[in-house]
C-alpha cells in the first residue's frame, strides 16, 4: 500500500508478505476500500488459509489532528474545541486511544484535563480569560510530535464589573496630576468601548 501527494511523492505505508505470514496476503487484486470503522480493506489473490485468497484489514495510525474553535470568544465564557485524529489519508482514526493534553497562550485559561477521544474525535470545553489574540494547542501525551494549534481566537473583554484607578507613584503638594480611571472585567481586562 502506498500514498501519493499531489506533487507525486510516493510513500509506502505497508508491504505485503511472501505468504509466510498467515492472512497477510500476497497479491492485491483491487483498490482498498475505507471501512466505516476507520480501517481499510481489500482482496488478496493469495496468502490466506491453505494458500487461498483472503481479505486484508489495514489500520493506519494517527499522523495529525484537526482542531477547530470559534474565531472569537468573550473572556470568562466557555466555548467548544473540536479535535479529530486523522491518518495519512485524512481519514478519522476511530480506534485512536492515546490521551490528548491542552495548553494555551493564555496562561489564565481554564482547559480540559488530559482525556481520550471517542471514535477518533472529541468536543471539549475551554475558557479563555485574557483579552487579545490567543490559541489553544492539543498534543498527544504519548507521541508529543503529534500536535496541532487552533487558529487565532480573538478574545473580547467580558462585562465591566468595577473601575481601576491609576495614579502617579508620587506627586508634589499643590501640583496637578493625572488619574486614569478604567472600567475592567473580572479578569482585569480593560473595557475600551
Amino acid at each position: 500500500l502506498f500514498k501519493m501527494t499531489p506533487a507525486g511523492v510516493v510513500t509506502i505505508v505497508h508491504t505485503f508478505g511472501d505468504g509466510s505470514v498467515a492472512n497477510d496476503g500476497v497479491w492485491p487484486l483491487a483498490s482498498i476500500i475505507p471501512g466505516s470503522d476507520g480501517n481499510y480493506y481489500g482482496p488478496q489473490a493469495f496468502g490466506g488459509t491453505a494458500g487461498g485468497s483472503t481479505a486484508f484489514k489495514f489500520s493506519l495510525p494517527a499522523t495529525h489532528f484537526t482542531v477547530s474553535a470559534a474565531p472569537t470568544a468573550t473572556a470568562g465564557s466557555a466555548f467548544n474545541v473540536t479535535i479529530t485524529a486523522l491518518n495519512a489519508f485524512n481519514g478519522t482514526v476511530k480506534n485512536y486511544t492515546a490521551a490528548v493534553h491542552f495548553t494555551s497562550t493564555d496562561g489564565s485559561a481554564t482547559l480540559s484535563s488530559d482525556t481520550t477521544l471517542t471514535g477518533g474525535t472529541g468536543i471539549f470545553s475551554a475558557t479563555l480569560k485574557t483579552a487579545g489574540s490567543q490559541t489553544i494547542t492539543v498534543t498527544d501525551t504519548v507521541s508529543t510530535s503529534l500536535t496541532r494549534t487552533t487558529g487565532s481566537i480573538a478574545v473580547g473583554v467580558g462585562g465591566a464589573i468595577h473601575f481601576a484607578l491609576t495614579t502617579p507613584s508620587s506627586v508634589t503638594v499643590g501640583a496637578a496630576f493625572t488619574i486614569t480611571i478604567s472600567a475592567v472585567d473580572t479578569y482585569g481586562n480593560k473595557d475600551t468601548g
